[in-house]
C-alpha cells in the first residue's frame, strides 16, 4: 500500500558502519524515534499527517513529518500500523490525534522489540508525495526500516523513516487525511 507514496527500488542497503556519524546518532538505537530525537534536540515533537488510511484488512498507513514546535522536521515516515494488535483505545489515539506512534506507546508504557532493522540511502525522488519531496533539501537521505513488535512477538508497525532536516512551511502545511 505504501508503495504508491515511496519507492524504494533504487535504494541502497548500507551497513551501520556506512552511515555518516549525525545519521548514525539519529537512526542507530533501540528506542522509539520520537523519544530520541526529543532528548538530543531537546524538544517537544508532533507529527503532521501528510497521508493516512485505514484499509479494509485493518492496517492503519501513514506518511508523517516529525517536527518540533518551531516547525523544524527531523524524520519524514511511512508507516503501516498494525491496529488489530493494539488495544482499541490506543488505535483511536493512532487515527485520531497527531501524537507520534512513539510516544503513545511509551506513555501506555507499552516498550516493544524493534526486529529486522536495515539502513538505507536513497534519493528525495524516491518520496512520491510532491508536497513533502518538495521540501526536503538533501538529494540524498539516509533512513531505516524495521518492524516493532508486542514482547509477545506480535507485529505493531513496519516502520520506513528517512532524516530530512527540512523545514514546515506553516502556512502551506497538508491537513489530516
Amino acid at each position: 500500500m505504501l508503495n504508491q507514496y515511496i519507492d524504494l527500488s533504487h535504494a541502497k542497503y548500507i551497513t551501520q558502519s556506512q552511515l555518516p556519524t549525525v545519521y548514525s546518532t539519529l537512526l542507530d538505537h533501540d528506542d522509539y524515534m520520537t523519544l530520541r530525537i526529543s532528548r538530543l534536540r531537546k524538544c517537544t515533537l508532533s507529527i503532521t499527517k501528510v497521508f493516512q488510511e485505514v484499509s479494509p484488512d485493518n492496517i492503519l498507513n501513514r506518511c508523517i513529518v516529525l517536527h518540533d514546535d518551531k516547525g523544524t522536521a527531523y524524520i519524514a515516515a511511512f508507516i503501516e500500523i498494525y491496529l488489530e494488535n493494539l488495544p482499541l483505545d490506543l488505535r483511536e489515539a493512532l487515527i485520531h490525534s497527531n501524537r507520534p506512534l512513539g510516544k503513545i506507546l511509551s506513555e501506555r508504557k507499552i516498550y516493544p522489540k524493534f526486529s529486522n532493522r536495515k539502513y538505507l540511502l536513497t534519493n528525495r525522488e524516491c518520496i512520491r508525495i510532491p508536497y513533502l519531496r518538495n521540501r526536503i533539501n538533501m538529494n540524498h537521505l539516509y533512513g531505516r526500516f524495521h518492524s516493532i513488535l508486542t514482547s509477545s512477538g506480535e507485529k505493531i508497525a513496519d516502520v520506513h523513516e528517512f532524516v530530512t532536516y527540512m523545514e514546515m512551511d506553516p502556512v502551506s502545511q497538508v491537513c489530516e487525511a
